[in-house]
This record gives C-alpha cells, sequence and structure tokens, in this order.
C-alpha cells in the first residue's frame, strides 16, 4: 500500500482517520502500525499488509470460507479452474473475463483521477488483470481485501511478479462487515464467490455501499444453484461442494441489499453463476 493513500483509511471501529507509525520502502508501507486519531488504537502492519479486523469478528460462515483459503492456498487457482468446469461456466479465463467486463470500467477511461476498484475476498489476486484491461489508460487503483492471510499472500507474489503493479495494488486484511474506508472513495466494489457465506448479508452489502461512490456500482458474483433451476447433477454437487460454509441460498440476495439501492440489475454470467450490480442509495 502506498504510503500516500492511508488518508483513505478509516478506523473499522471508530471510522476516524488513520495514521501510520513505521518503515516504508520506496513509499510502500512495510511495518509499523495504524493509529486511530479518535481512539488511539493501533493496528499492525506486517509485510507490508495491515491488519484491520479483530479476532472477535473471526467468526461464521465467512471466516470458515477464509480458514479454508488459509489451508490451501497454493490449491485456489486449480480448484477455481475445475469447479469453473464442473459448474458448466467453460474456463476460468472466460469467466473472470465476464467478471470484469461487468464492471463496465470502460468509460472510466476519460476520467482524470485515479479509478478506484474494491475486491472483497479478492483470493490470490485473478481478477486484477482483466480488471486492468478493461480501462486501459486508465490510472485504475485495485484494493484487495480479505479475511485470508495465505490468500493475501498468494495475490502479493502475482502484483510482484506484474511490472508496475505495487505501486497500483493494495492488499489488505478487512472485514465485508467492518470495512476500514472513508464513504465513498470507490468507483467500484466487487465480490466475487463467498457472498454466500456472508455472516449477516445485509450489514456486509450496507458497508459495501457506503465505501462506493454514489455514481459507482456495486458488482456481486456467486453461485445461482437453487431448487428451481435447471442446471446439471454435476453443477449442483460441485456447488454443494463449496458451498459448506455458506450461510444463505446460493443466488441473489436481492433481499439483503440496501433500502434505496439503485439501478440493480441481475445477469446470468453461467448457467450457475449470477452477476447483481448496483448503485448505493443516495446519502
Amino acid at each position: 500500500m502506498n504510503v500516500h493513500d492511508v488518508p483513505l483509511l478509516r478506523c473499522p471501529d471508530a471510522r476516524a482517520p488513520l495514521r501510520f507509525h513505521g518503515t516504508n520502502l520506496e513509499g510502500q508501507l512495510q511495518d509499523g502500525v495504524l493509529v486511530c486519531d479518535q481512539t488511539g488504537e493501533a493496528w499492525a502492519v506486517e509485510r507490508g499488509v495491515p491488519n484491520l479486523t479483530r479476532l472477535a469478528w473471526h467468526v461464521g460462515s465467512d471466516a470458515a470460507a477464509a480458514a479454508m483459503q488459509d489451508t490451501v492456498p497454493a490449491l485456489l487457482d486449480p480448484i477455481a479452474a475445475v469447479s469453473s468446469l464442473l459448474l458448466g461456466a467453460g474456463r476460468v479465463a472466460g469467466l473472470r473475463d465476464k467478471v470484469a467486463k461487468g464492471l463496465r470500467l470502460g468509460p472510466l477511461s476519460r476520467v482524470e483521477r485515479p479509478v478506484r476498484v474494491l475486491e472483497l475476498n479478492v483470493g490470490t489476486g485473478s481478477h486484477i488483470e482483466p480488471g486492468f484491461d478493461q480501462a486501459p489508460g486508465a490510472d485504475v487503483q485495485w484494493w484487495g481485501c480479505s479475511l485470508s492471510i495465505s490468500a493475501l499472500r498468494a495475490a502479493e507474489a502475482r502484483v510482484a511478479r506484474n511490472r508496475g503493479w505495487p505501486e497500483r495494488v493494495s492488499l489488505l486484511l478487512a472485514d465485508a462487515h467492518h470495512l476500514p474506508f472513508a464513504d465513498g472513495v470507490f468507483d467500484r466494489v466487487l465480490m466475487v464467490g463467498a457472498v454466500d457465506c456472508l455472516r449477516e448479508p445485509a450489514v456486509a452489502l450496507r458497508e459495501l455501499g457506503r465505501v462506493c461512490r454514489e455514481d459507482g456500482a456495486v458488482v456481486l458474483v456467486d453461485k445461482h444453484v437453487t431448487p428451481e433451476r435447471s442446471v446439471s447433477p454435476l453443477a449442483r454437487l460441485t456447488a454443494a461442494a463449496l458451498g459448506r460454509a455458506r450461510s444463505q441460498p446460493q443466488a441473489p440476495p436481492l433481499g439483503s441489499l440496501p433500502p434505496g439501492s439503485r439501478k440493480v440489475e441481475v445477469e446470468a454470467l453461467s448457467p450457475a453463476h449470477y452477476l447483481l450490480r448496483f448503485q448505493p442509495p443516495r446519502s
């Protein structure tokens, strides 16, 4: 994370600004603490990754899903590739391209300011490159959050392998129910997978809407496998295996959207995946 991006952060409890005290390397946070202006509480930064979560928040179905990622970080991409085929979505690269197009970043190529994308459940960072490709020439800044430190380290390795990415990508431990950001700082907020694992979906989606610009969009992608949908038995078995930690049906969470959400759209991204897009309520 860039030192000059710290003003975008907020204490996930008090919502007050945070100040960094520690070391940096060429403007990138290394080790230290982020201190809340209001409470004085310090949040650790270790090897460049801020930890803006509490152990007390690591409970429920979303924490269980993150724990699964922690056990097999090297298998996350192979599992995604195989499950995409079994769910009838085709090659996972094609599915990721559809997700990137669903962000509709193209029109933002003309804005003369940084374009900020926040991705929850960032995994190994596999959506970053197709996302960048959707807005050529734009200064797209990608922020990735997860409850899994192993997934974040895998994403960090991907970022390090790509020239120019370290200055454009920020990774941090954060909980979707307690986002550590100021209001309305992101043009797009993306969550792919684990939407059905949110322990309190209405709370989390309200947070996703809070940090999104009023003219931006929140984009949710996950499995859509319900008893009334016509999907193959193999896809149904795969979805059940992938959703062992889920807390809600594998369907678009329309009933959990923030009251006053605008321009709500649902697309079938594949036979077994939905894409739900909405604009946050006006403040």
